[in-house]
């Protein structure tokens, strides 16, 4: 719970700063600051997002997961190829999560795959000229949900693993 409440934090002072860095155009001078919050906020949100996907990728190693916790958190860093990783990390999850609660028989809640390739969608959509606007402040909300639903899930997987 505090972990989800750190990156709504974060997530809520970068739009500030941003919004802060808009109404801050026709000073130079004023910029400074809210850049440098913003790019600090952009950082730890980036960071604890990348833990997040190496937690709760290590959870499902069981022989049959798509790829590792590693592999998972570096290739979404990599420009570009990211675009078509989200899926993989954060669908693939979902997926490989729900195929090992029912290999093992678990009475585990199975995560929604909609909810997942949502968050898929915006982030790939956050790329685009027009429509990445709109996502981009979809995204953040979209993400926390993912990453509330995937801690649950974990927090119910963690007795059985």
């Amino acid at each position: 719970m505090l972990f989800q409440a750190g990156v709504m934090l974060l997530s809520i002072a970068a739009m500030i700063t941003a919004l802060a860095l808009r109404l801050s155009l026709d000073n130079s001078s004023s910029r400074a600051l809210p850049l440098f919050f913003f790019g600090v906020s952009a950082f730890l949100g980036i960071a604890i997002s990348l833990f997040h996907i190496f937690r709760v990728w290590s959870f499902v190693q069981d022989g049959y997961a798509r790829t590792s916790p590693l592999k998972a958190m570096a290739y979404m860093l990599l420009p570009f190829f990211n675009l078509y990783w989200i899926f993989v990390v954060v669908h693939g999850f979902a997926r490989d999560y729900n195929s090992l609660i029912q290999r093992k028989r678990l009475s585990a809640p199975p995560l929604p795959h909609s909810l997942h390739l949502g968050c898929c969608v915006l982030f790939a959509a956050s790329a685009l000229p027009y429509v990445g606007v709109a996502a981009s402040f979809l995204l953040p909300v979209a993400w926390l949900l993912v990453m509330g639903s995937n801690c649950r899930a974990v927090s119910r997987l963690s007795p059985y693993v």
